[in-house]
């Protein structure tokens, strides 16, 4: 309550008709607020350091303090800094301001800045210069050691400082040129260098998924689950067990199968058809009832909660959930049972949906085929048509389905 009554103190103060346009010494202020109204110094500090996040006072280079001087053309906000490294804020009058990559002054995308405005234009933004970084989002940056000189130096991948980074010198002795590890930047000092905290070793530029890293991180992407997470998800079965079956439809007796990329480890959605007398057609979708493993408020639930999608490289995945799900008691792998979320539709010969029902079932998956056999076979390939006699007419089934579907 103190300290809101002092920053309501310190804004009638620097609004007052006559102190705008004025500026004043921190020994000013806090003779005012210390010594007049009573309050402490660490108060005021905090107070002042609200303000200026708030974008209501500005502090400049020589440490005077005033009302923020809109009137030399200054500007407050978060900054977007593109993958060009272009920076870009829209003001409260949804005036458009780029800052080109060498006015930056060290501003990472999402850090609150002062920019000046400039007379130039570019593409119907007014060019802009960072003044002062008032506050980072995280500082989070990801650089490369480099032997300079006899020197190891550290050059960051995706910001451009406009001095050297520094961080402790126990952290840079093991360290060799090539390696990426990430830092924690501060504010710049008064000699023009950064002072960074060492967070993490990443890997070196030589490693085979350094690049998949670098992507990864400069997209916050998370790699590594924690060690909490994984020490849940060691801790699973490996198969179903015979007490969870329970109140389960089974459906093991079905042809179910499901159709993925050739590579593909974490197969998640498993489908089944069969058409009535009348010209029904029965579908069934079944989902990996992941939720049956993955408890509301556990670490796995946490960790794939931050990712919200495994992500799909040209050879890789980062998966949403630890291998041992994904891959394993997850995975809807063929001859094994496995729990679903099922959702059995009637669908007549028109394409209309006659009515569905969803259930918790029991599956085990006949085959693992590929977009690439699927085709195949639908395309006539008689050895294909052959090995998987009981399969090929479902497939020409839903092919029938999937053409009704789309017309429509």
């Amino acid at each position: 309550m103190m300290l809101e009554n002092l920053k309501n103190e310190m804004i009638i103060f620097f609004k007052n008709p006559r102190c705008r346009n004025k500026k004043y010494k921190f020994k000013d202020l806090r003779k005012f607020a210390c010594a007049v109204l009573g309050y402490k110094t660490d108060m005021l500090r905090m107070v002042l350091n609200e303000l200026e996040e708030e974008g209501l006072i500005y502090v400049d280079s020589q440490g005077f303090y005033r009302e923020f001087p809109y009137i030399l053309g200054l500007v407050q906000g978060e900054i977007t800094v593109n993958k060009h490294g272009e920076g870009y804020i829209n003001d409260n009058d949804n005036n458009k301001y780029i800052i080109h990559p060498k006015d930056l002054a060290g501003a990472f995308n999402g850090d609150t800045v002062v920019i000046k405005k400039t007379k130039k234009m570019d593409h119907g933004h007014v060019v802009a210069k960072v003044e002062k970084i008032i506050k980072r989002k995280t500082g989070m940056l990801v650089v490369e050691v480099h032997e300079k000189d006899g020197e190891m130096v550290l050059e960051p991948f995706s910001a451009k400082l406009d001095g050297p980074v520094i961080i402790n010198g126990m952290a840079m002795k093991p360290l060799v040129d090539g390696d990426r590890v990430m830092i924690k930047v501060g504010l710049k000092n008064e000699n023009g260098s950064y002072y960074a905290g060492f967070i993490k070793y990443i890997g070196h530029k030589d490693d085979p998924d350094a690049d998949l890293k670098m992507i990864a991180i400069e997209n916050n992407i998370a790699i590594e689950f924690s060690k909490e997470a994984l020490a849940e998800a060691e801790a699973l079965p490996t198969t179903v067990s015979e007490a969870d079956k329970k109140g389960r439809l089974d459906l093991t007796n079905e042809i179910i199968f499901s159709i993925d990329g050739a590579t593909t480890k974490d197969r998640d959605d498993a489908i089944s058809i069969r058409q009535k007398g009348n010209g029904n057609y029965i579908v069934g979708v079944h989902i990996s009832d992941v939720s049956h493993y993955v408890r509301e408020g556990s670490k796995i639930d946490a960790e794939a909660f931050k990712r919200g999608t495994s992500v799909y490289f040209p050879d890789h995945v980062l998966p949403m959930l630890p291998t041992e799900l994904s891959n394993g008691i997850c995975s809807l792998n063929p001859n094994e049972d496995r729990f679903v979320l099922a959702v059995e539709m009637r669908i007549n010969s028109s394409g209309k949906i006659l009515n569905y029902e969803i259930h918790k079932g029991i599956i085990k998956s006949a085959y693992r085929m590929t977009y690439k056999k699927v085709t195949k076979i639908l395309q006539g390939d008689k050895e294909l048509t052959a090995q998987y006699k009981d399969l090929s007419p479902m497939l020409f089934m839903m092919a029938d389905l999937a053409k009704i579907l789309i017309t429509r």
